[in-house]
């Protein structure tokens, strides 16, 4: 784990904003941010996580890591496949750590 502050990310709920081009039709901008974001007067991404951006950061682009260790941990509870349950927890808790922004 670092020896920084842990910087909490933004709560939830969150929203998903796609953002369509008209001169690029085959392209489209995706702008993930808090629901209650301020949308202030001039720009709809007044807002987007204030001064929690590296912590929002971080949660974004552990959320393929955190989802697989949560399916497989999901899995082996179903199964009951108590061999696999201290390895799964392990999984989980290095996902959750650098999501975090701390080392597993």
């Amino acid at each position: 784990m670092s020896n920084t502050a842990e910087v909490k990310h933004t709560a939830g709920p969150w929203m998903l904003w796609v953002e369509v081009y008209p001169d690029l039709p085959n392209r489209k901008g995706l702008v993930l941010m808090p629901e209650a974001a301020n949308l202030g007067a001039g720009s709809k991404y007044a807002n987007c996580g204030g001064g929690n951006v590296e912590a929002n950061a971080r949660l974004i682009a552990a959320a393929p890591e955190l989802l697989e260790a949560l399916e497989n941990m999901t899995r082996s509870i179903e199964l009951g496949d108590e061999n696999r349950y201290a390895i799964v927890v392990s999984e989980a808790r290095a996902a959750l750590a650098r999501a975090k922004g701390g080392e597993a």
